[in-house]
């Protein structure tokens, strides 16, 4: 009996290391969501990941809806993701029974690691360029292609702690006028558990569109549920406008191939 016992074990300690070893051997999690702005992280070679949510935003006289936000992206090399954002099913509601449904322009574009070798206050940068398609229903469809460079920073500070950063460029025509557009955002990111995988994240955000721009304070939690799924929720308020916010949650999953 004491020798069955023994190796019972011994049996659970070596699985227990095996389990370990896996876990030690899973590159982490990179994921785009939530939050405005985006991580310098690109997906690895012979991964597919997908990441989708809901979101429901408010402003003055206006209810707006976002079911999918879907983001797939795919590992071409250590360096360089491919990227098609399929977007939502939109429902917007205004006064006087107003309401808009339909989908959003997909977008396709890559992610470049430009250098990922971080360290303490130096910083891994990414570049991410996009195409919007003017392909959605008529209420949500741009005038035309609209191309968007995006430069993303993130710099580690003490353990559990790190900033990131985005600068956002866009550039489109309407009606033969020029219109540009720009977004910078700053988000301190706290890893709350190691034990309990999970994080915690707050950010500014600035929009610059033609008219008012648009200030925002935003802030979320993540939870990794195993090595390849996070789950997320995340809100957020405008300062340029009363009554206005905006909350969601989404789930991330990945697949190795």
């Amino acid at each position: 009996m004491p020798y069955l016992r023994l190796r019972a074990y011994g049996l659970i300690t070596a699985l227990l290391c095996l389990v370990g070893s896996v876990q030690a051997q899973t590159p982490p999690l990179t994921a785009d969501r939530p939050g405005i702005g985006i991580g310098t992280g690109v997906v690895l070679p012979e991964t597919f990941q997908v990441e989708g949510g809901f979101a429901y935003d408010r402003a003055p006289h206006f209810n707006g809806y976002s079911f999918g936000q879907l983001l797939l992206r795919y590992g071409l090399n250590p360096l360089v993701e491919l990227r098609a954002g399929l977007q939502s099913y939109r429902i917007e509601d205004y006064p006087r029974n107003v309401e808009l449904k339909g989908f959003q322009d997909p977008t396709v574009g890559f992610k470049v690691a430009l250098h990922d070798r971080s360290g303490l206050y130096i910083p891994s940068v990414a570049a991410l360029f996009e195409l919007r398609l003017p392909v959605g229903d008529r209420d949500f469809q741009a005038a035309s292609v609209q191309p968007t460079a995006t430069l993303a920073l993130d710099w580690p500070l003490l353990p559990g702690f790190s900033i990131s950063a985005n600068g956002t460029f866009t550039s489109y025509w309407v009606d033969g006028r020029r219109f540009d557009e720009g977004l910078m955002t700053t988000t301190l990111n706290v890893t709350l558990s190691e034990t309990l995988p999970s994080g915690a994240y707050f950010g500014y955000a600035q929009r610059f569109v033609p008219g008012r721009n648009q200030h925002y304070l935003e802030g979320g939690l993540t939870l990794l549920l195993t090595p390849d799924i996070q789950f997320d929720v995340n809100g957020g308020v405008g300062l340029h406008e009363r009554e206005t916010y905006f909350i969601g949650a989404g789930l991330v999953r990945r697949f190795r191939f």
